[in-house]
């Protein structure tokens, strides 16, 4: 059974996300259930899967071909509202920015956790682990120097550099089990470099990455006694890339209905979002390769 405040923390996290694009009330807070999901993808790859490198090809499938699902599905949507398709200003940029503002992240995670799984075959843990935590560390400390300068260069670059940290991060905490006591000598210059980060003050970044990485350290290191046996959250947290892929759509239904900015549209998305997901995952398993 899989480590059930993980799968919890997922849960949440994808509820944080849709309440970021519905731009409700402490939505830059809910922005840290992407950190989440960053952290999570290739930290439950490195503890999980060391010994199983993941192929090109099964990344792909796993990433990309719901990628260009979901880039067809809004495009068309775009196509239909006469909305420029791919609002980027070159093609390259459009294509890895997507037909909608969050698909940024499949093409980003693919690269990143195919250059982890390259690594599992080049480097030893210890390596990794000291690798990715000297590059957290200085990303974290000097956010307050590259985060501005980042927002004026092209998209989807402000996004990938900002995401960097928390995969670095998610490395390192599925490694410490790996690396032994060594671990624990990265507590405090990464503890460190995150109250800098905090100190300073940029909003959408501080507080998201100090809340993001917070959870996830949280959940990670909870012991499974803390959770009631019968507290099996799987067969949801399992929907829940298919929510963040598919919730743009149902946030502009639930929008029209109960209105924009508020929780009650936040909630409706969610669950129906989570329905749909499940009962289409249920009747048509072939749906799990886009869901």
């Amino acid at each position: 059974m899989r480590n059930q405040a993980i799968e919890t923390l997922r849960i949440l996290a994808a509820f944080g996300i849709v309440a970021y694009h519905s731009n409700a009330p402490f939505h830059n807070l809910a922005y840290a259930g992407l950190i989440v999901f960053l952290i999570l993808s290739p930290m439950v790859d490195v503890r999980y899967n060391w010994g199983r490198p993941r192929s090109v090809g099964q990344l792909a499938r796993t990433l990309l071909a719901p990628w260009a699902f979901w880039m067809a599905i809004y495009g068309m949507k775009d196509v239909a509202q006469h909305s420029p398709v791919l609002g980027a200003g070159n093609p390259v940029a459009g294509i890895l920015m997507g037909t909608s503002q969050h698909l940024w992240f499949l093409p980003f995670i693919f690269v990143a956790l195919l250059l982890t799984n390259k690594a599992k075959v080049w480097c030893p843990p210890l390596a990794l682990f000291w690798l990715c935590a000297i590059g957290a560390g200085l990303l974290l400390a000097t956010v307050s120097i590259w985060r501005p300068a980042s927002l004026g260069w092209p998209l989807p670059l402000p996004q990938w550099i900002h995401a960097l940290a928390p995969v670095m991060i998610g490395i390192v905490l599925g490694l410490t089990p790996r690396v032994g006591k060594a671990a624990w000598l990265a507590v405090v210059p990464l503890a460190g470099a995150l109250v800098v980060a905090i100190a300073a003050d940029l909003p959408g970044v501080s507080d998201t990455y100090a809340l993001g990485i917070g959870l996830t350290v949280l959940a990670a290191t909870s012991p499974a006694a803390w959770w009631p046996r019968r507290w099996v959250v799987q067969p949801v947290a399992e929907c829940m890339m298919g929510v963040y892929l598919t919730h743009i759509l149902f946030l502009k239904i639930f929008s029209t209905i109960s209105g924009s900015g508020n929780y009650l549209t936040v909630i409706l998305t969610f669950v129906f979002a989570s329905l749909f997901v499940w009962m289409a995952r249920t009747m048509f398993p072939k749906s799990k390769l886009v869901l």
